[in-house]
C-alpha cells in the first residue's frame, strides 16, 4: 500500500437513515429539524428523499430485515439549541442517549439522541 496526498478534505455528500416505517420516520424528522421527505418514484417507495438540505444531501430507506441499527456511521446536524432538539426527540418517540456537551470553547457542542427505529443521531453547535 502506497500513501498518497490529499490536495484538499473530501466531504461528506450524502447519507442515508435506515428506518422501519418511512412515513413515521418522515414525520419525526419534519417536526425536530424541518426536513420534508417526498417518496423518490424514480427508485422504489421504499427510498424517501430529505428536500431541501443544504450539501450533503440525504434519504430514508427502508431498512433491511434484522438490520442493526447502532453499528453505522454517525451523522451530525447542527442546531442552535441543542437541549431544546433533544427534548422534541424524546416527545416525538425518540431516546437521549448523551446530554448537551461541551467538546472545547471553540468547537462547540454536541449530543446524541435515538430516532424511534433506534439510529443514534449527533447534534452539533457553538
Amino acid at each position: 500500500m502506497t500513501d498518497r496526498q490529499v490536495e484538499r478534505a473530501s466531504p461528506v455528500v450524502w447519507f442515508e437513515i435506515p428506518v422501519s416505517d418511512l412515513s413515521r420516520a418522515a414525520g419525526f424528522y419534519r417536526t425536530l429539524f424541518g426536513w420534508k421527505c417526498t417518496p423518490f418514484s424514480d427508485y422504489s417507495e421504499e427510498y424517501w428523499v430529505i428536500q431541501e438540505l443544504e450539501s450533503p444531501g440525504g434519504a430514508l430507506i427502508r431498512a433491511p430485515e434484522g438490520y442493526a441499527p447502532h453499528g453505522g456511521a454517525i451523522i451530525f446536524v447542527g442546531v442552535d439549541d441543542i437541549p431544546a432538539i433533544l427534548r422534541s426527540a424524546a416527545d416525538l418517540g425518540g431516546g437521549i442517549v448523551q446530554e448537551r456537551t461541551l467538546i472545547t470553547r471553540t468547537a462547540g457542542y454536541f449530543a446524541y439522541f435515538l430516532d424511534p427505529d433506534g439510529n443514534k443521531i449527533g447534534l452539533w453547535s457553538r
